[in-house]
């Protein structure tokens, strides 16, 4: 769509589920730039405690699931557990959500701050 091979004529045939390998997403607001530029400091010097990769600095993670999402197979950003912010399980451990639940999705992520009340409310 941004080269302009999709337009209001033939969108029902673009393939929404590219990803990363494809080069159909990217993670900030300019090509090629995967963190906008004002956050980087913010994040290099922000850490969680990740129990695969221990105390990490949030930009590292971000790089380090950013390379597996380009892999295809290492990591999967919709695969459980995961949890709403209401504390319920939505996706079992080793599930990985499906196209209809991402469609109907109306409820936020444990741990994603939003300035503005959840959908429906």
């Amino acid at each position: 769509m941004y080269n302009g091979y999709y337009n209001s004529t033939n969108l029902i045939n673009v393939d929404y589920w590219w990803m990363l390998p494809e080069k159909a997403v990217e993670l900030s607001c300019d090509f090629g730039a995967p963190i906008n530029p004002k956050f980087v400091n913010l994040l290099k010097n922000t850490y969680v405690i990740h129990k695969e990769f221990g105390k990490i600095s949030v930009y590292d993670l971000v790089m380090i699931r950013l390379k597996q999402m380009a892999d295809r197979y290492s990591f999967d950003p919709f695969t459980g557990p995961i949890y709403a912010q209401d504390g319920n399980l939505r996706i079992r451990a080793g599930e990985r959500a499906s196209r209809a639940q991402l469609w109907s999705m109306n409820w936020l992520v444990d741990n994603v701050v939003m300035p503005c009340p959840p959908i429906g409310k």
